[in-house]
């Protein structure tokens, strides 16, 4: 990132010890965003609480959908340093045809 684009930025997170592409992150919340969908419908808009009691500076998210919720993870992996655009690109579309055969599935009871 720096030779290409800005020789000052620096990236929030310490680069880790794994490969850049794809992102496992955004393959995850590809998945968990399609079967969500699939379950609930896909422009269901939710609240996202999960680190509310951490205090201050945690507030509940608000996302029109899991889509969307999707993709923030995968860009939050971009603004870290962690990943190239691409690889949370491919990530969420890899993770999404993962999530589409866990929906296909048909489970006994």
């Amino acid at each position: 990132m720096q030779a290409m684009l800005d020789p000052t930025w620096q990236p929030l997170l310490a680069t880790p010890p794994f490969p850049e592409f794809v992102s496992g992150h955004s393959a995850q919340s590809g998945a968990a965003a399609q079967v969500l969908g699939d379950l609930f419908g896909p422009q269901t808009a939710f609240i996202d609480n999960t680190h509310q009691a951490r205090g201050a500076g945690y507030e509940p998210r608000s996302f029109a959908s899991f889509a969307a919720f999707a993709d923030e993870a995968a860009s939050s992996r971009l603004y870290g340093g962690i990943h190239f655009r691409s690889g949370n690109e491919v990530g969420l579309s890899e993770g999404q045809k993962v999530g589409r055969n866990v929906s296909a599935l048909r489970f006994r009871r």
